[in-house]
């Protein structure tokens, strides 16, 4: 068993929903002007530009803190892959370097079952 496992389908996903959710909250007072004007009443447009008010800093906040999230897990998916190349790249390279001191003869030791 692997001292570290991770799911690299589920990191990339959760960093994909996380980028929706950053555009959608950065997009939400756009949203609100665009609302506006559908509402009619101009006291339901005025507390629906109350709230979008208020909530902007929490919003805000919110935003900082899904676009550290984000970037911690594009940045790990993107690591990850990177080192899980090398490996494989410095297996094949060792397996080749033994191949060729057994004089080409790897019968024993295959790709794929190092």
């Amino acid at each position: 068993m692997p001292d570290l496992s991770v799911d690299l389908s589920l990191l990339e996903r959760a960093a994909g929903a996380l980028s929706m959710l950053i555009e959608e909250f950065s997009n939400s007072s756009s949203i609100v002007t665009f609302y506006e004007h559908a509402v009619g009443e101009s006291r339901l447009q005025d507390a629906l530009r109350s709230f979008a008010d208020d909530w902007k800093t929490h919003r805000e906040d919110l935003l900082t803190s899904m676009q550290s999230v984000w970037k911690m897990a594009s940045q790990g998916h993107h690591t990850y892959i990177a080192a899980d190349d090398k490996l494989a790249a410095d297996l094949r390279g060792a397996y080749a370097g033994m191949a060729s001191a057994a004089g080409g003869g790897g019968e024993r030791c295959t790709p794929g079952r190092l």
